[in-house]
């Protein structure tokens, strides 16, 4: 894959693994895990471990020469980058609710009923679906720690952030990106 050559090209002056050092597979696999992060970070979200080939090194007297070998997908002959589509918020709801958007006022929220309707309220190109807008949280606020943005090229970075500071609010019992 032409392109994730050029990327770790690019950043092969970073690397872990340096003439003259020795040689360990823990090296090795933390130089892998750094080729991972930072491809998982320019926007290839399904690269991971498995695409890099185990260690291969030829040794003579007593000097290694390491190759790290990135495989090619299964189903293609390059890898994908993927950009982040709409981001959308649902609250007011538990993970087994059937959910139904509504164009207008939605019903009175009940707790009980396992149908929750839904409306809609965009911010910033984040879309927020909640039953009762009276307790909802403040929507800027809330925008502020989601750092995934549509169009943006996926960056594992900032899904993580985004969990951490959705986390650091305490008012969700459970969230998934």
């Amino acid at each position: 894959d032409k392109d994730i050559e050029r990327e770790v090209r690019n950043i092969s002056h970073l690397s872990l693994l340096k003439t003259g050092d020795v040689v360990s597979l823990d090296n090795y696999n933390n130089e892998s895990a750094r080729i991972v992060n930072y491809l998982r970070n320019h926007g290839y979200a399904a690269f991971n471990n498995s695409y890099i080939a185990p260690l291969q090194a030829d040794s003579a007297d007593y000097k290694v020469d390491i190759q790290l070998e990135i495989l090619l997908p299964a189903d293609s002959s390059f890898h994908k980058i993927y950009t982040v589509g709409k981001v959308e918020v649902y609250t007011d709801f538990e993970a087994l609710d059937s959910i139904v958007v509504v164009d207008s006022i939605p019903p009175i929220y009940n707790p009980k009923d396992s149908i929750v309707y839904l409306s809609e309220v965009e911010k910033n190109n984040i879309h927020f679906f909640s039953a009762n807008w009276k307790n909802a949280l403040n929507l800027e606020d809330l925008v502020r720690e989601i750092k995934l943005r549509p169009g943006q090229e996926y960056n594992l970075s900032l899904e993580n952030q985004t969990n951490i500071n959705l986390n650091s609010l305490g008012v969700f019992r459970f969230f998934s990106i």
